[in-house]
């Protein structure tokens, strides 16, 4: 009996669950009050003496609700057992169940949701998904589970929507970031390009739009190798810091139907924190014309594009070790240029740099 009132202690009693509960005990039927006859004070047992604070129907309706309640737990904590040892159509039969206990708890639709994802029943998967979201519809993970049912669907681009929509909310959610990349590299290689080009042209280029305009605008180009590069002026940290440093536009002529102009990128490190394009674009552009930026959630790093190769040496030695978000970040040149995406031959490396 202890055990019991200790466990309905433990009850949130603000919960969806409980508030259905509640309102399946109101429709009860409530018997008629009999005369509470006086219990004997010698002699009284330990039991008598706690149910003695409280009624007898009050008492069944504790009852009634911590069965209904463990009941719901014990089979959606199956449901997480199956679940995670691979055995899906029993992790869904038992979340099924869970459901119908509490129809009203979006988790069990997430759940669900991913099983179904796993066996490739993409269709319910969705359906459970969207449930799920129409019962909490800024669940970070209930975004994300609908995601991975639209991509398994091949809709990749609502798939990417909603892996966007789940970065809003949480921008270091490196998981859906992969996903928003895979999809988007799925995109590009159902036009015929490589796996390969689609990643480089998305680091570079940022979005799929802008990528797949550079690759069709290339494609046809041959593959130009790499050739003798030639030094870069060295500018002092004095000069620097000596003259004021203008603020450039991002570059206007990505609006143009002009061919794209030839890039130069820098790399971008220790983003330990997830900073936004537009931040990392408003801190670049002190030095030089931006063309794009690429973060890389994941691995912590972007790469930003620039129009010009003095762009990049200045950026390297007025930005390293700037605080950006509350870090210091390192600027240097890229460890590898990706042929055929815009990117100039006379970028430099970061191993041509040493050699300097």
């Amino acid at each position: 009996m202890f055990l019991f009132i200790a466990c309905f202690k433990e009850l949130d009693m603000t919960s969806t669950f409980v508030s259905v509960v509640k309102r399946k005990l109101e429709q009860r039927p409530k018997p008629e009050r009999k005369e509470k006859k006086q219990l004997p004070v010698k002699g009284e047992h330990e039991l008598t003496r706690i149910c003695g604070y409280f009624s007898h129907n009050m008492i069944n309706d504790m009852l009634f609700l911590t069965f209904f309640f463990f009941f719901q737990l014990f089979t959606a904590d199956i449901g997480n057992k199956f679940a995670n040892s691979g055995d899906l159509n029993s992790a869904v039969k038992y979340f099924t169940d869970a459901i119908k206990y509490n129809p009203t708890e979006y988790k069990l639709f997430g759940n669900r949701s991913f099983c179904f994802e796993k066996m490739q029943e993409y269709e319910k998967a969705l359906a459970d998904a969207e449930l799920c979201l129409g019962l909490c519809s800024g669940w970070v993970k209930g975004l994300f589970r609908k995601g991975r049912a639209l991509a398994g669907l091949k809709r990749y681009e609502e798939a990417a929507q909603a892996f966007k929509e789940v970065l809003k909310l949480d921008s270091s959610y490196a998981e859906a970031a992969q996903e928003l990349m895979r999809v988007q590299i799925t995109q590009l290689m159902e036009y015929g390009f490589t796996r390969e080009q689609s990643s480089n042209a998305l680091i570079i280029h940022g979005t799929v739009k802008k990528s797949l305009e550079v690759l069709m605008k290339l494609n046809h180009q041959p593959v130009l190798k790499n050739r003798a590069l030639g030094p870069v002026q060295n500018m002092s940290n004095d000069q620097c810091t000596a003259k004021p440093i203008p603020t450039y536009c991002v570059k206007s002529s990505r609006d143009h139907n002009g061919p794209p102009p030839e890039l130069f990128p820098v790399w971008v490190g220790n983003l330990i924190h997830p900073v936004p394009d537009s931040a990392i674009t408003n801190l670049f552009s002190k030095v030089g014309d931006v063309y794009s930026v690429k973060v890389l959630i994941s691995k912590r790093c972007a790469f930003v594009n620039f129009t010009k190769q003095e762009y990049c040496d200045k950026a390297i030695r007025c930005l390293h070790g700037v605080e950006l978000n509350g870090v210091r970040i390192a600027v240097r040149y890229p460890d590898r240029i990706p042929q055929g995406m815009g990117i100039s031959k006379s970028a430099l490396k970061a191993e041509d740099r040493m050699r300097m």
